[in-house]
Formats: structure tokens, C-alpha cells, sequence
């Protein structure tokens, strides 16, 4: 979705990755993107402080090793 966009590229610029992004095409409702877009300033207020405190990223799983071969 469109309006996640820009904060999945910012951070991963943040975390030294060359990034783009392509938005999906839109089928939702008016609704759903009201909400989504609400969501999503919350979501990067969030993100701009979990960057600011160098906040560690939790995750339910192993970490993702596909792409360590790129890390230097």
C-alpha cells in the first residue's frame, strides 16, 4: 500500500540499504485507506523515535540470513 511506503524506504535508507518502492495497485475500500493512512502517521512518529534511541528490532522468529552474503 502506497501510504506505507515512504517510512519502509526511510528506514531501510536508515539502515544503509539502497532502497525503492512500488506501491500495489489500490482494491481497498475509502475506509480501509482513511484508517490505513491514520495508522500510518502514528507508525512513523514511531519510527522516528525507535530510530532516535537506536531501538534494537524484536522479532517473533530466527533472524533472516538470505541476505548476509550482500553485507560486507
Amino acid at each position: 500500500q502506497a501510504f506505507h511506503l515512504p517510512r519502509a524506504v526511510w528506514l531501510c535508507q536508515r539502515l544503509g540499504l539502497e532502497a525503492d518502492g512500488v506501491a500495489a495497485g489500490d482494491a481497498g475500500h475509502a475506509s480501509t485507506a482513511r484508517f490505513g493512512s491514520l495508522r500510518e502517521v502514528l507508525a512513523v512518529d514511531k519510527a522516528v523515535l525507535d530510530v532516535a534511541r537506536h531501538r534494537s528490532p524484536r522479532f517473533p522468529g530466527p533472524p533472516e540470513d538470505a541476505f548476509d552474503h550482500l553485507v560486507g
